[in-house]
């Protein structure tokens, strides 16, 4: 800026002309606090945003029927594991495990090294289970560590290791499944003893159990996951006597995940309520006070909650009937002991109130509400994405509004101070011109005399 000392009128220009654009800045200084209020209100929409779309993440959560089973599965004892796996119903079983599934181990003839060569040479053949013969060349100068790698790289269904029992080595063969179809066939004009009498000291053989005293059950393994529906039974140990599994309502199955629903929704209108103001509670941004867009998505989620589930009939057709209901203030609170009681009564219905039946045509109420959401929040139509966009355009624009009235206030600037200026140059050039005429008059006056 250009410096204007007022020498010549006595004003001081420069503190004149800052007094002039602070007045002519003032539309400018109104739209900059119009722009930060339009920022700070697009802000607060996008964090309204973002906590109603944490309602769909709550909501796909119980969305699944297979992970609403609301049971849970328990052994009276240690020998027997179960878990539930899908749909069950409340019942008991007595199961006893009368024998575990296990793979075949055979042992070699004893060796004094298990580095040193052993001067044998042959084929070692073996036939696991389904899997067809392999053979393993044995060279006479291979040593009992090398006759195990070779087993090992041969994809034969087994593994080899070499044991030191102290005074000796030997050669361990293991199945690599377990059951008695798995059984493993040792041959070849070399075995190493593994074909002697006695060298399985372990069979392969299936896990067998009892279910209540009177039906037998044999599987390779020792996981039984098709015998009882919904359950997956793990037979861990022989057992002396049956235990008993139990099957019974498991609240906690869904409470927790019900509960990230509570708080998902209640913290999306405590959003709504301070962006756009409710009650006694006054808006964060005036720009969102009492903003269509942000009391019609707090209307609809309000109305996807307290909705009926068509198809189901009976008494659980809705979230409140199995303990999720809104309070007078609108926030959605689960009754635990009504959910429970509801779980006992009728735990199918319950399911089916958040999941659905896809095979009655039944959406569930986690369905609808994210179907909601997703029009509120989501999606380039989105009835919060569209006031998200309003007010990026009005942005836009006083962004463009500000340059334009910003260049022209310089300019205004740059114009006073050149007038200023050249004010100061004519003032001093009067001045001039009267001091020169008064030097005159003053010669004059000395003339006469």
């Amino acid at each position: 800026m250009v410096s204007f000392v007022g020498l010549a009128t006595g004003i001081d220009s420069r503190q004149l002309v800052s007094d002039l654009m602070t007045i002519e800045r003032a539309p400018l200084k109104r739209l900059q606090a119009t722009q930060a209020e339009l920022s700070s209100a697009q802000t607060t929409l996008a964090a309204f945003m973002s906590a109603v779309a944490a309602i769909k993440s709550a909501a796909t959560a119980l969305s699944n029927p297979n992970e609403l089973a609301g049971m849970k599965a328990t052994s009276s004892g240690t020998g027997v594991a179960t878990t539930v796996t899908g749909t069950t119903t409340a019942a008991s079983y007595d199961v006893e495990v009368l024998q575990l599934a296990q793979a075949q181990r055979t042992k070699s003839s004893a060796f004094a090294s298990s580095t040193a060569a052993l001067g044998k040479s042959g084929t070692l053949t073996f036939t696991a289970g389904g899997h067809g013969a392999v053979d393993v060349a044995i060279a006479a100068s291979d040593s009992l560590a090398d006759i195990a790698a070779r087993i090992n790289g041969a994809q034969a269904h087994v593994t080899a290791s070499v044991l030191y029992d102290g005074s000796s080595y030997r050669l361990l063969v293991f199945g690599a499944d377990t059951g008695a179809s798995a059984a493993i066939a040792i041959g070849g004009n070399e075995t190493l003893g593994l074909t002697d009498g006695g060298a399985t000291y372990q069979t392969a053989q299936d896990a067998r159990i009892r279910l209540d005293g009177q039906i037998t059950v044999s599987r390779a393994t020792n996981q039984f996951d098709d015998v009882l529906p919904g359950l997956s039974v793990t037979a861990r140990a022989v057992t002396a006597a049956a235990e008993t599994l139990t099957v019974a309502p498991d609240p906690s199955a869904i409470v927790e995940k019900l509960k990230s629903l509570v708080e998902a929704y209640n913290k999306a209108r405590a959003a709504g309520h301070l962006a756009a103001g409710s009650g006694s509670i006054k808006a964060s941004n005036p720009h969102l006070a009492g903003d269509g867009a942000v009391r019609r998505t707090l209307d609809g989620l309000g109305r996807a909650v307290t909705s009926r589930v068509s198809g189901i009939g009976g008494r659980y057709d809705m979230l409140a009937a199995i303990g999720l209901h809104s309070d007078r203030d609108g926030n959605l609170v689960l009754d635990e002991d009504a959910l429970g009681a509801a779980l006992s009564a009728n735990q199918p219905a319950v399911r089916t109130v958040l999941a659905g039946d896809a095979s009655q045509g039944i959406v569930g109420a986690m369905a609808k509400l994210t179907k909601v959401v997703e029009g509120l929040a989501e999606g380039p139509t989105a009835t919060l994405k569209l006031r998200g966009d309003s007010f990026a355009k009005r942005i836009a624009a006083l962004d463009k509004d500000e340059l334009v009235l910003a260049a022209r206030l310089d300019a205004y600037e740059k114009q006073l101070q050149a007038r200023f200026a050249a004010l100061e140059t004519l003032v001093s050039q009067i001045k001039a011109q009267g001091d020169a005429l008064a030097g005159l008059t003053s010669f004059s006056f000395s003339s006469s005399d």
